[in-house]
């Protein structure tokens, strides 16, 4: 095996451990991605470069709607307004 399925298959192994599900290389690219979209400091267009995206859109798949997040920039933006 070559490349990413070797990686799989190394990785994979553990997905038979109680509470690993299916883990795999996707799955840590998922969540690589996933923390960096996240990131405030990381900006989306830099990380749809790192990746590969060819489109912003699909990076923009990975950032998560954080409700506490969403809050404090809430009160911050009504905080520099008044």
């Amino acid at each position: 095996m070559h490349g990413s399925l070797a990686i799989d298959a190394r990785v994979g192994c553990h997905g038979d451990e109680p509470g690993h599900g299916d883990v795999g290389l996707h799955t840590f690219r998922h969540d690589f991605i996933s923390s960096l979209a996240n990131d405030p400091k990381v900006a989306l267009s830099a990380l749809q470069l790192i990746v590969g995206h060819v489109r912003l859109e699909t990076t923009a798949v990975y950032v998560h709607k954080d409700p506490e997040a969403m809050r404090v920039a809430m009160l911050r933006r009504a905080e520099s307004v008044s």
